[in-house]
């Protein structure tokens, strides 16, 4: 009996020290690393752009089908902006529509793209923030009734804390919330996500 409560011992303190050397390991890594980092990912759907627009624009349907979001409440303008409180889980922040030019709409510069950017103006002093550029491009000469775009999301994103930075870099990657999001539009479309 003593035998199996010191092995129970040794393997709890073992597991301590392992625990506290990947930590401090990860938090000499991510001081290394800058806080403000670039993820990307694009897809493509068989929806129009207006519809994929229609879709990921309406953003108090978030927590009905992008992961992780469990509430998405309209907040008075911003600085003459669209500003919402998008609760993930504990967490909580204030987000602004700084750029909005639907598909078909953006002159020359976009063509038929449509492209939006979201950006954390208040993370109640939290550990993240952030902006988010949509661009949403229509796939030419198809036919009307099969039509297909691509979604692709470019995050500018920023990490205070030295070890989620690492594990966001070593572990998930940097596009991990960006694909995370983008599977989330598939399957409200029923599709599966098709990377590019």
């Amino acid at each position: 009996m003593l035998a199996i409560l010191l092995w129970v011992l040794y393997a709890v303190v073992g597991l301590v020290v392992v625990l506290t050397v990947a930590g401090v390991a990860l938090h000499a890594m991510g001081k290394r690393l800058p806080e403000e980092h670039r993820g990307h990912a694009k897809i493509r759907l068989h929806r129009s752009a207006q519809a994929v627009w229609d879709a990921i624009t309406d953003f108090e349907k978030y927590p009905k089908w992008a992961p992780g979001v469990t509430g998405m409440e309209r907040l008075p303008d911003h600085d003459g902006l669209p500003s919402y409180r998008q609760t993930m889980g504990r967490n909580a922040f204030v987000l602004t529509i700084t750029k909005f030019v639907p598909p078909g709409t953006g002159g020359t510069a976009l063509g038929k793209r449509g492209r939006f950017e979201t950006t954390i103006v208040d993370d109640h002093d939290g550990p993240f923030g952030g902006s988010w550029l949509y661009t949403i491009t229509p796939e030419e000469d198809l036919p009307d009734d099969a039509p297909e775009s691509t979604l692709e999301i470019v995050e500018i994103g920023r990490i205070r804390p030295a070890m989620p930075r690492a594990i966001m870099k070593y572990v998930m990657g940097y596009n991990a919330y960006v694909k995370k999001f983008l599977k989330g539009v598939a399957r409200a479309f029923n599709e599966p996500a098709r990377f590019e």
